[in-house]
């Protein structure tokens, strides 16, 4: 039962596309607007609340499939929500409070 209402819900998404009867594709959404990947990283560590992160755990995020996004750190660093910091030579970024 609940795997009906995801797909249908996934359709009305336009996450999954039907190619023909029975076979779907996942329709991948780009975003290439800075600041809506920003916004987009901003929410992932809201929800999450695991405090730091690196550049790579951030653009590999599940949490906003199916959106398909890249931030630069030079994107973070001109950012005020966000404290970048470094632990154990690894670049880290954090909310800020």
């Amino acid at each position: 039962m609940y795997d009906n209402k995801l797909i249908a819900t996934f359709k009305a998404l336009n996450v999954l596309v039907c190619t023909k009867p029975g076979k779907y594709n996942v329709n991948i959404h780009k975003v290439v607007n800075s600041k809506i990947a920003t916004f987009m990283v901003c929410t992932i560590m809201s929800v999450d609340d695991g405090g730091y992160y690196t550049i790579s755990d951030i653009n590999s995020s599940m949490y906003l499939f199916p959106f398909e996004y890249k931030i630069e750190k030079e994107t973070i660093l001109e950012d005020n929500r966000f404290t970048i910091n470094n632990f154990g030579g690894e670049v880290s970024i954090a909310l800020t409070e």
